[in-house]
This record gives structure tokens, C-alpha cells and sequence, in this order.
């Protein structure tokens, strides 16, 4: 959920910048660096959400399939991290 509320928190916020904008804009705003602290707090909860599917699979957590679902999130989560990393959202540069 977090990291649907920051793409679309994002485009959104571009989208009225740019309807609005007046002039030349020097950094981000305060808008932009709030928006800046979800993919910090995506990067640990990414992390613990690998190392609990570990856990879960090694310990044997629920049936099969559950832990594949359980897998796939985790794999989507990674994906999200590194598409943040790609794109220069993490780390933060400001």
C-alpha cells in the first residue's frame, strides 16, 4: 500500500505542479520530501519481509501454497526496491 500511495502520490502532485507552475522551481518542494520518506520506510519492511519468508519456509509456516503467495509478495516487494534504486529514489539525494 505504501508504495501504491507513492507512485500515485507522486504523478499526482508532478500532474498539479506542472498545471500550476508559474516559473522555474529550485529543488523540491515540501510536498516532494515528504513523499521522499515512503521509499525510506519501504527499504527495512522490504528487508524484514525477506527474512521472514526464510523463516517461513525453513521453519514450514503454513501450507505450501500459502508460503508461494507469500513468496511472490516478497519477490514483488524486491522488484519495488530495486526499481526505487534504479530510478534514484533510494537512497535519498536531495
Amino acid at each position: 500500500m505504501l508504495s501504491a500511495t507513492f507512485g500515485f502520490s507522486f504523478i499526482a502532485r508532478s500532474v498539479q505542479m506542472l498545471a500550476s507552475s508559474s516559473g522555474i522551481i529550485y529543488g523540491p518542494t515540501t510536498q516532494f520530501r515528504v513523499l521522499a520518506a515512503i521509499p525510506v520506510l519501504l527499504a527495512p519492511l522490504g528487508l524484514l519481509l525477506g527474512w521472514w519468508t526464510v523463516v517461513a519456509w525453513r521453519r514450514g509456516y503454513w501450507e505450501p501454497v500459502r508460503r508461494g503467495v507469500f513468496t511472490a509478495v516478497t519477490v514483488a516487494a524486491g522488484l519495488t526496491l530495486a526499481f526505487l534504486i534504479r530510478w534514484n529514489y533510494l537512497p535519498v539525494r536531495f
